[in-house]
């Protein structure tokens, strides 16, 4: 029996099926179809557990409780039911001395953050490392700590471009749209930045809150460019970008450990084995 699990999610070649990719306590890596409800794979090379899993195209990036990244290449079958063809292991590097605590993909790029104070970048072509950001490569990158501080970064030249302060204490989640980086503050205030110069452009609080700030689970995620979402112990929140709103609330009825976007209109959130999908409503604002 798994004590958790962590979930990515790959969008299946075959129809509209999605593959969930999950972490486990015990060091396996399994995979299931969400449509179908079944686990249709089993990946156990490790005892070590798994803290982050990443999903991007056929790669699979896992994170270990002792500071190691492993890359994985999952081939699925084309016909439809869909199954787990292979499941081939890639590289394994050590790439912190203390645990992840953040993992990040793009088409290219793996970035993690780690309690010993560096972002390191992988190189998804090779799965190598290419670059280690201190203190804490175009393309800019964006990190928080828990003095209160967001740092953006040049990825070309590793170079500090400038912090905003968020003016609180503890890290602040952090998300971005085309326009704006986004903030989730441990006071349960949104910000919203704007990624070219950094200025402010709004800063929504939220007036009940029900739980203690420095103890409460919360995460962030953009579906798109005109909705976020926020989760804050048990409550799930949709928020609109433009009219700077909240849209939609429900409460799950247990702690949500995670949430990840499941295309642009649904989340994913994890509370402990159980994984619940989430739309987003649609609303006219006018």
């Amino acid at each position: 029996m798994h004590a958790f699990g962590l979930v990515g999610v790959l969008n299946g070649s075959v129809g509209r099926q999605s593959i969930a990719v999950c972490g486990c306590s015990d060091g396996s890596v399994e995979i299931a179809c969400l449509e179908r409800n079944k686990l249709i794979g089993v990946y156990h090379q490790s005892n070590v557990g798994v803290v982050h899993v990443l999903v991007t195209g056929s790669k699979v990036v896992v994170a270990r409780l002792d500071g190691s990244i492993e890359f994985l290449d999952l081939l699925l079958s084309s016909e439809r039911p869909i199954r787990v063809k292979s499941m081939r292991f890639l590289n394994a590097i050590r790439a912190h001395q203390k645990p992840i605590s953040f993992l990040l993909a793009s088409s290219l790029t793996v970035v993690s953050a780690s309690y010993d104070h560096t972002l390191k970048l992988f190189d998804l072509r090779t799965c190598q490392l290419q670059s280690m950001l201190h203190a804490h490569s175009g393309p800019t990158l964006f990190s928080a700590c828990e003095e209160g501080l967001v740092c953006c970064w040049s990825i070309a030249s590793g170079e500090l471009l400038r912090t905003l302060d968020v003016k609180s204490t503890g890290r602040t989640h952090l998300a971005c749209t085309a326009q704006y980086l986004l903030g989730y503050s441990p006071e349960g205030d949104l910000i919203l930045w704007n990624k070219k110069d950094g200025t402010v452009a709004s800063r929504i609080a939220q007036h009940l809150i029900k739980f203690e700030s420095a103890f409460a689970s919360r995460s962030l995620v953009a579906l798109n460019n005109d909705i976020a979402v926020t989760s804050c112990e048990s409550t799930l929140t949709f928020w609109d970008l433009e009219h700077k709103a909240i849209i939609r609330q429900i409460d799950l009825g247990c702690v949500i450990d995670r949430m990840y976007v499941l295309g642009s209109h649904s989340v994913l959130c994890q509370c402990s084995n159980t994984v619940y999908r989430v739309d987003s409503p649609i609303v006219r604002i006018n």
